[in-house]
């Protein structure tokens, strides 16, 4: 896949004891939980393009990225999701991009215990970013979405972050394709 890459961001800010025990509890999913494996990824039904897997990301990226200072609190994060009714922010700024928290990232603190006041938005931000460019396509970067096992992807042009695409976003797509116009 040309079009996607997959960058690694800084390493995990440094948590403080209560915040490392409560996070490290977690549970991670992984694709060989699953049953899946690279190599099936390649045999995949879906890995064919489809006239909906052609579509330029940029007809499907929200134009408008919602930023959380590295600083801020879960609950502000929260209020940031819920005001831009969004399911992803980006953790940093116009010049420094350091992580993404998602709603399933909340809610995985939520249920090892960790207070919306407890932790800063680096604490449960993940910073193995997945990025791909504006000119990839609706199948690219679903085929990345399930290489990388991730939801959200940023997408850059010209070395900027110009939008996030979420596998709702990519579902969209596909499903509109399949509507018949009577």
């Amino acid at each position: 896949m040309e079009q996607c890459s997959r960058r690694l961001g800084p390493d995990p800010c440094s948590l403080d004891a209560s915040a490392q025990a409560i996070l490290r509890g977690l549970p991670a999913l992984s694709r060989p939980a699953l049953g899946i494996d690279s190599e099936s990824m390649d045999d995949a039904p879906w890995s064919e393009l489809s006239p909906a897997g052609a579509v330029p990301i940029s007809e499907v990226t929200e134009e408008e990225v919602v930023r959380v200072s590295p600083n801020a609190r879960l609950r502000e994060v929260v209020e940031a999701l819920v005001g831009a009714n969004i399911g992803a922010v980006v953790v940093g700024d116009e010049a420094k991009i350091m992580g993404i928290i998602s709603e399933r990232d909340i809610v995985h603190a939520l249920g090892a215990g960790v207070g919306l006041d407890a932790v800063s938005a680096m604490d449960v931000a993940h910073t193995n970013l997945i990025w791909c460019d504006v000119t990839a396509t609706v199948a690219e970067v679903a085929a990345e979405m399930m290489e990388q096992y991730v939801r959200h992807v940023l997408v850059e042009q010209d070395g900027s972050l110009v939008g996030i695409v979420s596998a709702r976003d990519l579902l969209g797509v596909y499903a509109a394709a399949d509507v018949e116009v009577e």
